[in-house]
Protein backbone atom coordinates (compact mmCIF):
# COMPACT_ATOMS: atom_id res chain seq x y z
CA UNK A 1 0.00 0.00 0.00
CA UNK A 2 1.24 3.50 -0.74
CA UNK A 3 0.13 7.14 -0.37
CA UNK A 4 0.67 9.51 -3.31
CA UNK A 5 1.27 13.21 -2.66
CA UNK A 6 -1.63 14.19 -4.91
CA UNK A 7 -4.14 12.22 -2.83
CA UNK A 8 -4.53 11.59 0.85
CA UNK A 9 -6.17 8.22 0.18
CA UNK A 10 -4.20 5.01 -0.45
CA UNK A 11 -3.82 3.13 -3.71
CA UNK A 12 -3.96 -0.62 -3.35
CA UNK A 13 -2.55 -3.18 -5.72
CA UNK A 14 -3.56 -6.82 -6.03
CA UNK A 15 -2.36 -9.65 -8.18
CA UNK A 16 -5.11 -12.13 -8.97
CA UNK A 17 -4.17 -15.52 -10.31
CA UNK A 18 -6.93 -17.19 -12.28
CA UNK A 19 -7.43 -20.49 -14.03
CA UNK A 20 -4.96 -21.43 -16.74
CA UNK A 21 -5.95 -20.17 -20.18
CA UNK A 22 -4.59 -19.63 -23.67
CA UNK A 23 -3.58 -16.43 -25.44
CA UNK A 24 -6.54 -17.04 -27.77
CA UNK A 25 -8.82 -16.55 -24.75
CA UNK A 26 -7.81 -12.90 -24.34
CA UNK A 27 -10.70 -11.48 -26.41
CA UNK A 28 -13.48 -13.37 -24.60
CA UNK A 29 -11.91 -12.53 -21.23
CA UNK A 30 -11.82 -8.84 -22.13
CA UNK A 31 -15.47 -9.10 -23.17
CA UNK A 32 -16.25 -10.55 -19.77
CA UNK A 33 -14.28 -7.82 -18.01
CA UNK A 34 -16.08 -5.05 -19.89
CA UNK A 35 -19.50 -6.57 -19.29
CA UNK A 36 -19.13 -7.51 -15.63
CA UNK A 37 -16.79 -4.86 -14.23
CA UNK A 38 -17.45 -3.28 -10.86
CA UNK A 39 -19.37 -4.44 -7.82
CA UNK A 40 -16.60 -6.44 -6.18
CA UNK A 41 -18.43 -9.77 -6.63
CA UNK A 42 -17.26 -13.10 -8.00
CA UNK A 43 -18.64 -14.18 -11.36
CA UNK A 44 -18.52 -17.51 -13.14
CA UNK A 45 -17.93 -17.18 -16.84
CA UNK A 46 -18.19 -20.07 -19.32
CA UNK A 47 -15.65 -19.71 -22.09
CA UNK A 48 -16.99 -19.79 -25.68
CA UNK A 49 -14.50 -22.60 -26.27
CA UNK A 50 -13.49 -25.07 -23.54
CA UNK A 51 -10.12 -24.57 -21.92
CA UNK A 52 -8.01 -27.69 -22.40
CA UNK A 53 -6.23 -29.25 -19.48
CA UNK A 54 -2.76 -29.79 -20.87
CA UNK A 55 -1.66 -33.35 -21.58
CA UNK A 56 1.31 -34.53 -19.51
CA UNK A 57 4.62 -34.42 -21.35
CA UNK A 58 7.31 -36.13 -19.26
CA UNK A 59 7.23 -39.91 -19.04
CA UNK A 60 6.18 -41.45 -15.71
CA UNK A 61 8.67 -42.86 -13.23
CA UNK A 62 8.84 -46.64 -13.57
CA UNK A 63 10.38 -49.41 -11.52
CA UNK A 64 9.79 -52.95 -10.33
CA UNK A 65 8.81 -54.78 -7.17
CA UNK A 66 9.50 -58.41 -6.30
CA UNK A 67 6.20 -60.27 -6.38
CA UNK A 68 4.23 -62.75 -8.45
CA UNK A 69 5.61 -65.41 -10.78
CA UNK A 70 5.61 -63.74 -14.19
CA UNK A 71 8.25 -64.22 -16.87
CA UNK A 72 10.73 -61.45 -17.65
CA UNK A 73 9.26 -58.81 -19.93
CA UNK A 74 10.02 -55.33 -21.29
CA UNK A 75 7.26 -52.74 -21.51
CA UNK A 76 6.79 -49.22 -22.81
CA UNK A 77 4.79 -47.06 -20.41
CA UNK A 78 2.95 -43.73 -20.59
CA UNK A 79 0.07 -42.05 -18.77
CA UNK A 80 -2.75 -39.59 -19.39
CA UNK A 81 -4.73 -37.31 -17.10
CA UNK A 82 -8.39 -38.21 -16.68
CA UNK A 83 -11.58 -37.37 -14.83
CA UNK A 84 -13.14 -40.84 -14.92
CA UNK A 85 -14.87 -40.15 -18.23
CA UNK A 86 -12.51 -38.24 -20.51
CA UNK A 87 -8.75 -38.11 -20.92
CA UNK A 88 -5.90 -36.03 -22.25
CA UNK A 89 -3.34 -37.38 -24.68
CA UNK A 90 -0.65 -39.64 -23.24
CA UNK A 91 2.78 -38.54 -22.05
CA UNK A 92 6.13 -39.52 -23.47
CA UNK A 93 7.04 -43.19 -23.00
CA UNK A 94 9.27 -44.76 -20.40
CA UNK A 95 10.93 -48.12 -21.06
CA UNK A 96 11.16 -50.65 -18.24
CA UNK A 97 12.77 -54.09 -18.15
CA UNK A 98 10.89 -56.28 -15.66
CA UNK A 99 12.82 -59.31 -14.44
CA UNK A 100 11.25 -62.72 -13.82
CA UNK A 101 9.18 -62.85 -10.62
CA UNK A 102 8.90 -59.06 -10.56
CA UNK A 103 6.02 -56.71 -11.30
CA UNK A 104 6.03 -53.31 -12.98
CA UNK A 105 5.46 -50.16 -10.92
CA UNK A 106 4.50 -46.76 -12.35
CA UNK A 107 4.56 -43.57 -10.26
CA UNK A 108 2.68 -40.52 -11.55
CA UNK A 109 3.35 -36.82 -10.75
CA UNK A 110 1.05 -34.25 -9.16
CA UNK A 111 -2.48 -34.26 -10.54
CA UNK A 112 -3.48 -30.80 -11.80
CA UNK A 113 -6.76 -29.04 -11.01
CA UNK A 114 -9.68 -30.69 -12.80
CA UNK A 115 -7.98 -34.10 -12.87
CA UNK A 116 -9.10 -36.97 -10.64
CA UNK A 117 -6.80 -39.73 -11.86
CA UNK A 118 -3.84 -40.70 -14.01
CA UNK A 119 -4.59 -43.49 -16.47
CA UNK A 120 -1.64 -45.81 -17.12
CA UNK A 121 -0.94 -47.33 -20.54
CA UNK A 122 1.65 -49.89 -21.57
CA UNK A 123 2.56 -52.35 -24.27
CA UNK A 124 5.42 -54.51 -25.49
CA UNK A 125 5.81 -52.41 -28.66
CA UNK A 126 6.78 -48.74 -28.54
CA UNK A 127 3.94 -46.51 -29.69
CA UNK A 128 1.31 -49.24 -29.32
CA UNK A 129 -0.03 -48.92 -25.80
CA UNK A 130 -3.15 -50.10 -23.96
CA UNK A 131 -4.87 -49.03 -20.74
CA UNK A 132 -3.89 -51.17 -17.74
CA UNK A 133 -5.11 -49.24 -14.70
CA UNK A 134 -5.45 -45.92 -12.90
CA UNK A 135 -3.88 -43.96 -10.06
CA UNK A 136 -6.17 -41.58 -8.16
CA UNK A 137 -3.67 -39.86 -5.86
CA UNK A 138 -0.91 -37.33 -6.53
CA UNK A 139 2.41 -39.15 -6.57
CA UNK A 140 0.57 -42.47 -6.39
CA UNK A 141 1.92 -45.73 -7.76
CA UNK A 142 0.34 -48.29 -10.07
CA UNK A 143 1.52 -51.90 -9.64
CA UNK A 144 0.83 -54.68 -12.13
CA UNK A 145 -1.89 -56.99 -10.79
CA UNK A 146 -1.02 -60.66 -10.34
CA UNK A 147 -2.80 -63.57 -8.64
CA UNK A 148 -3.36 -67.31 -8.94
CA UNK A 149 -6.65 -69.21 -8.96
CA UNK A 150 -7.11 -70.59 -5.45
CA UNK A 151 -10.56 -72.15 -5.74
CA UNK A 152 -12.30 -73.98 -8.55
CA UNK A 153 -13.84 -71.55 -11.06
CA UNK A 154 -16.14 -73.33 -13.49
CA UNK A 155 -16.53 -72.56 -17.18
CA UNK A 156 -19.85 -71.12 -18.39
CA UNK A 157 -19.99 -68.47 -15.66
CA UNK A 158 -18.05 -65.18 -15.21
CA UNK A 159 -16.47 -65.42 -11.72
CA UNK A 160 -12.78 -66.22 -11.28
CA UNK A 161 -11.71 -66.94 -7.69
CA UNK A 162 -8.25 -65.59 -6.87
CA UNK A 163 -5.73 -65.68 -4.06
CA UNK A 164 -5.67 -61.86 -3.99
CA UNK A 165 -7.48 -59.09 -5.85
CA UNK A 166 -5.09 -56.19 -5.16
CA UNK A 167 -4.55 -53.88 -8.17
CA UNK A 168 -7.25 -55.56 -10.27
CA UNK A 169 -9.89 -53.07 -11.45
CA UNK A 170 -12.88 -52.77 -13.73
CA UNK A 171 -12.05 -52.54 -17.43
CA UNK A 172 -8.71 -54.33 -17.35
CA UNK A 173 -8.05 -57.06 -19.93
CA UNK A 174 -6.87 -60.11 -18.00
CA UNK A 175 -4.96 -63.14 -19.27
CA UNK A 176 -5.81 -66.34 -17.40
CA UNK A 177 -3.85 -69.60 -17.66
CA UNK A 178 -1.04 -68.31 -19.88
CA UNK A 179 0.78 -71.10 -21.75
CA UNK A 180 -1.82 -73.75 -20.90
CA UNK A 181 -4.67 -75.24 -22.91
CA UNK A 182 -6.94 -73.10 -20.70
CA UNK A 183 -5.46 -69.78 -21.79
CA UNK A 184 -8.10 -67.05 -22.28
CA UNK A 185 -8.47 -63.26 -22.15
CA UNK A 186 -11.41 -61.62 -20.43
CA UNK A 187 -12.37 -58.07 -19.35
CA UNK A 188 -13.08 -57.33 -15.68
CA UNK A 189 -16.58 -56.09 -14.87
CA UNK A 190 -16.35 -55.93 -11.08
CA UNK A 191 -13.92 -56.85 -8.29
CA UNK A 192 -14.94 -58.60 -5.09
CA UNK A 193 -12.14 -57.53 -2.74
CA UNK A 194 -10.04 -60.42 -1.45
CA UNK A 195 -12.28 -63.03 -3.07
CA UNK A 196 -12.71 -62.94 -6.84
CA UNK A 197 -13.15 -60.93 -10.02
CA UNK A 198 -16.20 -61.03 -12.28
CA UNK A 199 -15.74 -60.73 -16.03
CA UNK A 200 -18.05 -59.18 -18.60
CA UNK A 201 -18.54 -62.63 -20.18
CA UNK A 202 -18.40 -66.25 -19.08
CA UNK A 203 -15.18 -68.26 -18.73
CA UNK A 204 -14.42 -70.61 -21.61
CA UNK A 205 -12.53 -73.05 -19.39
CA UNK A 206 -12.61 -74.34 -15.83
CA UNK A 207 -9.68 -73.17 -13.71
CA UNK A 208 -9.06 -75.23 -10.58
CA UNK A 209 -7.06 -74.63 -7.42
CA UNK A 210 -4.82 -77.61 -8.28
CA UNK A 211 -3.88 -76.12 -11.64
CA UNK A 212 -2.81 -72.80 -10.05
CA UNK A 213 -3.51 -70.84 -13.22
CA UNK A 214 -2.18 -67.28 -13.13
CA UNK A 215 -4.19 -64.12 -13.79
CA UNK A 216 -2.50 -60.89 -14.87
CA UNK A 217 -2.71 -58.08 -17.42
CA UNK A 218 -3.05 -59.32 -21.00
CA UNK A 219 -0.22 -57.63 -22.94
CA UNK A 220 -1.04 -55.64 -26.08
CA UNK A 221 -4.79 -55.99 -25.58
CA UNK A 222 -7.50 -53.58 -24.45
CA UNK A 223 -8.28 -49.88 -24.80
CA UNK A 224 -5.92 -47.63 -26.79
CA UNK A 225 -5.08 -44.05 -25.73
CA UNK A 226 -7.21 -41.14 -26.91
CA UNK A 227 -6.17 -39.47 -30.16
CA UNK A 228 -7.58 -36.08 -29.10
CA UNK A 229 -7.44 -34.27 -25.78
CA UNK A 230 -10.98 -34.42 -24.42
CA UNK A 231 -10.31 -33.14 -20.90
CA UNK A 232 -11.43 -29.56 -20.33
CA UNK A 233 -12.40 -27.13 -17.62
CA UNK A 234 -15.09 -24.75 -18.77
CA UNK A 235 -15.50 -22.18 -15.99
CA UNK A 236 -13.21 -19.31 -15.06
CA UNK A 237 -13.62 -17.60 -11.68
CA UNK A 238 -12.70 -13.89 -11.63
CA UNK A 239 -13.30 -10.90 -9.40
CA UNK A 240 -13.63 -7.50 -11.03
CA UNK A 241 -12.98 -4.51 -8.76
CA UNK A 242 -12.31 -1.62 -11.09
CA UNK A 243 -13.24 -0.24 -14.51
CA UNK A 244 -9.63 0.05 -15.65
CA UNK A 245 -8.29 -3.53 -15.80
CA UNK A 246 -5.92 -4.99 -18.36
CA UNK A 247 -5.38 -8.77 -18.19
CA UNK A 248 -1.82 -9.80 -18.93
CA UNK A 249 -0.97 -13.35 -19.97
CA UNK A 250 2.47 -14.31 -18.68
CA UNK A 251 4.73 -17.37 -18.62
CA UNK A 252 5.53 -20.02 -21.19
CA UNK A 253 3.80 -23.35 -21.35
CA UNK A 254 1.38 -22.60 -18.55
CA UNK A 255 -1.70 -20.41 -18.79
CA UNK A 256 -1.24 -18.06 -15.85
CA UNK A 257 -3.43 -14.95 -15.90
CA UNK A 258 -2.27 -12.05 -13.71
CA UNK A 259 -4.36 -8.96 -13.05
CA UNK A 260 -2.81 -5.85 -11.50
CA UNK A 261 -5.61 -3.72 -10.07
CA UNK A 262 -5.43 -0.21 -8.65
CA UNK A 263 -8.27 1.11 -6.54
CA UNK A 264 -8.28 4.76 -5.44
CA UNK A 265 -10.23 5.88 -2.37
Amino acid sequence: MEIRPAWSKPIRRWTLVGQYMRITDLDPIMGFVNERKGGGNFFYFTMPEPILIWSPYAAPTTGTTTSGAMDAHTVYVAFAYGDGTKQTLVSQEATQVVSANDLLTVTVPQLPTGVSQADVYYGTVSGTLYWVGSVSTTGGTYTEPFAVVNSDSASGQPVLKLSVTTNFESGQSILVGKGTVREEIKIIDTVQAGTSITFTENLDYTHTSVQNDEAHIAPDTGTSPETENGLTQEEVKMRILNDDITPTLVGTGVYTLSLDVEEMF
